[in-house]
């Protein structure tokens, strides 16, 4: 009897158990899926200290923050007080760590738009606006942005252990000019040109100091060098007509 090509490859899957690994890669993804996406990344955490409403908040260092692509109802309004009670429960006095817009980072309010998290555990973020939004405290507002809220999770997998190695290399790069003035001599013009690579481990809760060494041009002391030969020629000349005209007075005298 001829073997179908199907039967021939169910005889494969049972001998090397290959049916067992796809049902594992199925739940694989599955959890993938529900846990996390690629598009999920934190740009900056901060600790809120205030919540304005039922979609904006407060938090240091970063200013006043926008959910992005939910409106909750004003506080005059029906469940407007029940939506700003519950982005308090979830994240007032704590550590959010926000996904900014990366197409215009702030409205036209000069808010910062994001979509918000919390840790729920070791593992685990919350997204808070779509927390809200499943809870009817807020509803959909598909704003231009970079985000699709379509494509949520409710959870993100974003361990303490990996939020703690993240490392952020910043390059800065100023010029500083500035006067020095020495005691009735010299005017020097002193100008720094300098670059600094800091390397800074998150959370960021630490003050940089950077110190710029400095160069010095004398320019003020080649003009009063030049200052000084000029009147050292005008006293010479003034000699030499001094002794011009007694040399001129004593030949008269003659």
């Amino acid at each position: 009897m001829v073997k179908t090509t199907y039967e021939i490859l169910k005889d494969k899957f049972k001998k090397t158990g290959l049916t067992t690994l796809i049902v594992l890669v199925i739940l694989v993804f599955g959890i993938f899926k529900v846990y996390g996406s690629g598009s999920f990344e934190v740009d900056v955490t901060a600790t809120v200290y205030k919540v304005i409403d039922g979609d904006t908040f407060d938090a240091f260092p970063v200013g006043r923050v926008r959910l992005a692509d939910v409106n909750a109802p004003e506080l005059n309004e029906k469940g407007g007080i029940e939506a700003k009670e519950a982005l308090i429960k979830l994240v007032q006095g704590r550590k959010v760590y926000l996904d900014v817009d990366d197409k215009y980072v702030m409205d036209r309010y000069y808010r910062l738009v994001c979509v918000v998290y919390v840790r729920v555990d070791s593992e685990r973020l919350l997204n808070v606006n779509k927390w809200l939004l499943e809870n009817n405290y807020v509803y959909l507002v598909d704003f231009d942005n970079e985000f699709t809220p379509s494509k949520w999770n409710l959870y993100e997998y974003y361990s303490e252990e990996e939020s703690e190695k993240t490392t952020i290399s910043l390059t800065i790069t100023e010029f500083h000019t500035v006067t020095v003035t020495e005691l009735l001599t010299t005017t020097l013009l002193a100008t720094t040109l300098s670059t600094n690579t800091i390397t800074v481990t998150s959370p960021v809760s630490s003050t940089v100091t950077i110190s710029f060494p400095y160069t010095v041009t004398e320019v003020g002391r080649i003009e009063n060098e030049d200052t000084y030969y000029l009147r050292l020629i005008i006293v010479i000349l003034l000699i030499a007509l001094a002794i011009t005209l007694m040399l001129s007075a004593s030949w008269r005298r003659r």
